[in-house]
């Protein structure tokens, strides 16, 4: 440290202001480094060595994530004649190829270093190979270029080439440059460049997975979308149900959102409870695994799986009618619509929760300002006006045709508690944020929920004051209460238009709330057993594909089912939700009940929410089973079921494969090898080589699939090859040469003579096991698989199928092309 004051000082004498603090991050570097390429070489070369210090103090403090930004401090460097040798380029060179010093290999270097680097940073490849194509000369740039990405794809398989590639394609803007690097790199760059990096990203490391957590800003867009979009579909969804009572239905919309919400109220400040007492994950799962058991975990579970599919079908098609009401043309094309928007929504959360947070941020509060906007103005004119006249006149309401009664009143509440849906994604997404986690997760709670009373009262009132109803969403010229709302309140000029572009957008991606909790809630439900493996193991973004792929395809084919109509979804809708609800609330009930007295104050609030939420389920079943609540009451249970069968099957299979004591070698047999073959080609002959150390009994099978007189000459010229490349050859270095055996298969089903050969081989050597070797060619392109049929891959298949305990069945592959470059 008194080194690199020292050289601070040396700096501020040679004028150069200020000294460099070593905590800086890189970040804090690039300007010193800009400001040394403008000094004269001396003051130059002292501020590119004071760098280099500070940064080898931060590599053995923090290890080697600074590496990345020596790229540009060494081609400086190199440029003035300085740091060739300094520590910090061992650093780089040792872990980026494990080169004993910084200077690249020449291009006559016959191998690459012998010992075993760790995997570089992309961006250190990409500087390095910008540095070579430019200090390199023509002749053999290309040359140093290509054993470059040799050595690269060798030691670490191609990762990170992609990154390389398009760093160094924006970097040399020098046509000679350009067309150097495409010669050098062109066989190797296409490893990673393909679709799937194309549409997803490169792959990542498990040690990115705490760069890719989100703050608050990005939680209220990827976790807020289904309570903020909730806002257009709720308010109108009851006011549907108040279509019969006309303008007199309007006089009840303001207290049945009241009481929607005050039970928002009551679950914001339980779900704070939930979030402070479960900092990790706080989903209903979670919280009645601990507090209720096993049966009531699983209930929340499915409930809230069922939940999310049906979140991503109201919101993706609730967003498209929003599309509809302001382009009517259309509405021919509702269904491929919302099948689109699934597909957007699905690509962006395979590339990682934070992407997608971040993608969706400019339409969620571009929609925030405009509908608090709109609502603050409608609000400040009611109370400077006793009744302001709409800007556009909204469509005249239907004539009163029966009277309010307090069923219908429950139904429109009921069918408004759709809003509400989504509170509890912050819960169930609580490992998505990065420190400090509770500060992050109970500002974008409080966000989420006060925007969302907001939107619901401001809706509220200003559809009451503004005569705005409801209307047919299946008959052509729909509007949307909030495209009525907007129109009334601004007109048709370029503000509405804006307006409803984000509020579509936010309908249409509120899906991705769905997208955040539901792979999350199938990990940890499949970490415990109830659900496959797959949906617990992350994928090339860290994210959980399998769940996310399974949400997708489960909600567009609910979506096609029901043709993609809001008004046909909702009826199903919200059940799950308030179920969780009242699951996760009795569930911290419990919690601090076991706890102590005091925190009474926190088990009467969560008690207060366990009631609420449970009232409200009853009337949201009652008043919405005839109209297909049922459909979830019978999928709840059979999901239950399911996740059941699961578990047990992982427990049965758990207990046979347990062994209770050590290993016993007793009984230990070389295996009888069977090896299968065509003809005597050099895959045979790898097999018959394979089979040769693991067993002296060696029998080579050929199946005889077609007869004719050619059989025979074909079956004894084989037998004469095999005798003298096979047997002779063998025999002289004192081996049991393999048997040829020859096996008719007359139906052509190769499985079925070879299982008949086995049971004959078990019953001569019980005690010995078999082995059947299958060669197989590996086909690297897909083009090259169409014109094989895979045989292989189907005897083996049927062999592991039907074969007993004692067979082992495995394949000798033979990589096409690949062999042929490595023999050469």
């Amino acid at each position: 440290m008194g080194h690199l004051q020292s050289r601070g000082e040396q700096l501020k004498a040679g004028g150069c202001s200020g000294a460099i603090d070593p905590i800086w991050a890189w970040a804090g570097l690039r300007p010193w480094l800009a400001r040394a390429a403008g000094l004269p070489r001396r003051r130059a070369a002292q501020l590119v060595q004071l760098i280099a210090d500070h940064l080898m103090i931060r590599i053995e403090r923090r290890g080697k994530r600074d590496l990345g930004g020596i790229g540009q401090l060494y081609q400086l460097g190199v440029g003035l004649g300085v740091i060739a040798d300094h520590p910090v380029c061992d650093c780089l060179a040792a872990s980026t190829f494990a080169l004993p010093d910084a200077t690249l290999p020449s291009s006559t270097s016959a191998s690459p270093p012998a010992r075993q680097p760790a995997s570089p940073p992309a961006n250190s490849l990409s500087w390095l190979l910008v540095w070579c194509v430019r200090t390199a000369h023509e002749g053999n740039c290309s040359a140093q270029l290509a054993w470059v990405f040799q050595y690269r794809v060798d030691r670490f398989g191609g990762s990170g080439l992609s990154r390389a590639g398009n760093s160094l394609c924006r970097g040399t803007g020098n046509p000679t440059e350009r067309r150097l690097l495409v010669i050098a790199v062109s066989p190797w760059i296409g490893i990673e460049m393909n679709l799937a990096t194309f549409l997803f990203g490169r792959r990542l490391a498990n040690r990115e997975h705490e760069d890719k957590k989100i703050g608050w800003i990005e939680a209220v867009p990827a976790m807020g979308l289904d309570g903020l979009g909730s806002s257009s579909y709720g308010p109108e969804a009851a006011l549907t149900i108040l279509i019969p009572l006309g303008a007199l239905g309007l006089t009840y919309i303001g207290p049945v959102m009241g009481c929607i919400v005050a039970l928002l109220t009551i679950l914001y400040f339980s779900y704070r409870q939930t979030l402070a007492a479960y900092p990790t994950n706080g989903g209903a799962y979670v919280v009645a695994k601990e507090n209720l058991g096993e049966y009531p975990s699983l209930l929340a579970a499915a409930a809230l799986m069922i939940d999310y599919v049906l979140n991503v079908a109201v919101g993706v098609s609730a967003g498209v009618g929003a599309l509809v009401s302001a382009m009517p043309s259309l509405h021919p094309y509702i269904l491929p619509l919302c099948l689109v928007v699934v597909l957007i929504v699905t690509l962006a959360n395979l590339r990682g929760t934070g992407e997608a947070g971040w993608l969706f941020a400019l339409p969620t509060y571009v929609f925030i300002i405009c509908f608090l906007g709109v609502i603050g103005y409608g609000l400040v004119a009611i109370v400077l006006g006793e009744k302001p006249a709409p800007v556009v006149s909204p469509p005249p309401l239907s004539p009163i045709a029966q009277g309010a009664t307090i069923w219908l009143l429950m139904h429109a509440f009921a069918s408004g508690c759709t809003a509400m849906t989504g509170v509890e994604a912050v819960s169930n997404g609580m490992g998505s944020f990065r420190q400090p986690v509770m500060r992050n997760a109970h500002i974008a709670l409080s966000v989420i929920v006060v925007t969302l009373g907001l939107l619901l009262g401001g809706i509220a009132a200003i559809v009451t004051v503004f005569e705005i109803g409801a209307m047919d969403q299946t008959k052509e010229g729909y509007q949307s209460v909030l495209s009525q709302l907007i129109a009334a309140v601004a007109g048709h000029g370029p503000f509405y238009y804006i307006a409803m572009a984000s509020l579509l957008s936010v309908l249409c991606l509120s899906a991705n709330t769905s997208f955040v909790g539901f792979p999350r809630l199938c990990q940890m439900v499949a970490a415990d057993g109830y659900l496959p493996k797959a949906f617990a193991q992350p994928g090339r973004r860290l994210v959980f594909t399998v769940g996310i792929l399974f949400l997708s395809g489960f909600a567009a084919l609910l979506l096609t089912v029901f043709g993609g109509i809001t008004d046909h979804l909702i009826p199903l809708f919200a059940i799950g939700a308030f179920l969780t609800f009242t699951i996760s609330q009795s569930g911290m009930t419990v919690h601090w009940y076991r706890q102590s007295r005091l925190y009474a104050a926190k088990l009467t609030m969560n008690a207060v929410g366990a009631v609420s939420t449970g009232v409200a389920l009853i009337i949201i079943l009652t008043a919405k089973f005839a109209e297909g609540a049922w459909i979830t009451l019978i999928t709840v249970p059979i999901t239950i079921v399911i996740l059941k069968s699961i578990k047990n099957y992982y427990r049965s299979l758990q207990r046979e494969l347990r062994k209770p004591g050590p290993i016993t070698v007793e009984d230990v047999e070389p295996p009888t090898v069977i090896v299968v073959t065509e003809t005597w080609n050099r895959l045979s002959e790898r097999a018959i080589k394979f089979a040769l150390t693991i067993s002296h009994d060696v029998v080579a099978v050929h199946l005889i699939r077609l007869g004719g007189p050619e059989r025979d000459e074909r079956e004894n010229a084989l037998r004469e090859e095999w005798r003298v490349e096979v047997e002779e050859p063998i025999a002289a270095h004192g081996l049991k040469p393999p048997r040829l055996m020859f096996i008719p298969a007359p139906y052509r089903q190769l499985h079925e003579p070879l299982l008949r050969l086995i049971e004959k081989l078990d019953a001569d050597s019980p005690e010995r096991p078999v082995a059947v070797l299958i060669p197989e060619t590996v086909k690297d392109k897909w083009w090259q698989k169409l014109l094989h049929m895979n045989r292989a891959g189907r005897l083996r298949a049927k062999l592991v199928k039907l074969g007993g305990p004692r067979l082992t069945v495995a394949t000798v592959p033979w990589r096409l092309y690949r062999e042929e470059q490595e023999a050469g």
